[in-house]
């Protein structure tokens, strides 16, 4: 797509050139957060976290597009996130059985 960016570019307003700033230093602190995360706890245990994106995605969803999920969807959304908190949880179980 970038080959085509000369024909259709536009600079960005004052405020919208922010937003881009604002959003791009949050992807950063984001990415640092996730790496420092990773040196810490094994990416087992983190796993199941990445699962939020789905639930606040959907939250997002309704507060800022009016879309509601379908009730299929609803289910699925809570099939994957109940599995990827049961497979933490039992990792970690299993963590402190080999312990004692």
């Amino acid at each position: 797509m970038s080959a085509i960016v000369p024909y259709f570019w536009q600079w960005p307003t004052l405020t919208h050139g922010l937003f881009m700033l604002v959003l791009g230093g949050c992807g950063m602190g984001a990415h640092l957060l996730l790496t420092q995360a990773f040196r810490h706890a094994a990416p087992a245990l983190l796993a199941p976290f990445g699962y939020c994106q789905i639930v606040f995605a959907g939250i997002y969803g309704i507060l800022i597009f009016n879309h509601t999920p379908s009730p299929s969807a609803v289910v699925g959304i809570c099939v994957i996130c109940l599995s990827g908190i049961a497979a933490a949880w039992l990792q970690r179980r299993a963590q402190k059985q080999a312990r004692h």
